[in-house]
């Protein structure tokens, strides 16, 4: 199994090329393209994906990966729902970083559901709004040649110091929400299970994989505390990565083994970290070979 990772802890220190070049000395078969990160003003100084020019940016960008022999295996778009001109500002660049992925020659693109407000009892308006909002991505995504892939999200209770459900986070609704799309919209949309959200709302690893079944495209991978979202390297944290490894052997997972990491390493620390990272996710994508 082929091994990713996210470039977006990176780009603090490093161009996007560069980041680029680094996971893929360090060892990465492939990258998360973090279009999110990059297109957030602090990290576009040059103006390149919030400007005119952004598809034929785009291009340079996927034959440089090419070139390095580093497959872009997903793009994760621009997220920011928080706006309250969400319309006017916050929709158009989701839109844009369709437009981006799909020029880098990413296959799939990570829009997450929106998911702004209190979730628990009000399940089937966050269905109607989702709906009606990867519907207006939908056409431009198809004339993109792009597939959306969904994710499974949670919420932190700060009151509690726990995790609640959020859209997706339980197997059977990540399958309606799949299905009632592609059912109008062809198989244009996909599953990304992030598997280390599981136990962080009192399931496991396999029971998404198994509820989900083929809907699932790709996959997230990190460790963590079972109270944050840490997002840290696996090992690190409390989760049975033994247990994560048979469940994607027992579903016979063919995708790259990608993970989604923060990190607050300097940048004198980072080749090493990352070659790091890149040995452990080889090991553990090694243990998840069907």
């Amino acid at each position: 199994m082929k091994i990713a990772i996210n470039n977006s802890l990176l780009l603090k220190h490093y161009s996007v090329e560069e980041s680029l070049k680094l996971l893929k000395d360090a060892g990465f078969d492939g990258v998360d393209l973090s279009i999110h990160k990059m297109m957030q003003e602090k990290y576009d100084i040059p103006v390149r994906w919030n400007g005119d020019h952004y598809l034929e940016e785009a291009r340079k960008l996927g034959a440089y990966a090419k070139e390095l022999g580093l497959s872009i295996v997903q793009a994760h778009g621009y997220v920011l729902d928080r706006h309250d001109d969400f319309e006017e500002v916050s929709f158009p660049r989701i839109c844009r970083s369709i437009e981006i992925a799909a020029a880098a020659g990413a296959p799939y693109i990570l829009i997450p559901a929106l998911s702004r407000g209190v979730y628990r009892g009000n399940e089937e308006a966050f269905f109607t709004s989702n709906m009606e909002f990867y519907g207006k991505l939908a056409p431009i995504a198809e004339k993109c040649g792009i597939k959306i892939a969904l994710e499974n999200t949670i919420a932190f209770d700060w009151a509690h110091f726990v995790q609640n459900h959020h859209v997706c986070s339980q197997p059977e609704e990540f399958c309606k929400y799949i299905d009632t799309l592609n059912a109008q919209y062809g198989d244009l949309f996909v599953a990304c299970a992030n598997l280390a959200r599981m136990p962080l709302v009192g399931k496991e690893a396999e029971e998404l994989l198994q509820t989900v079944g083929d809907r699932v495209k790709l996959i997230h991978v990190s460790d963590n505390d079972y109270r944050k979202d840490n997002q840290t390297v696996p090992g690190y944290g409390a989760l049975d990565f033994d247990r994560i490894s048979a469940a994607l052997k027992a579903a016979d997972f063919k995708g790259y083994y990608t993970l989604m990491i923060t990190s607050t390493l300097p940048k004198e620390l980072l080749p090493s970290g990352i070659a790091h990272m890149a040995a452990i996710a080889r090991y553990w994508a090694d243990q998840a070979e069907g």
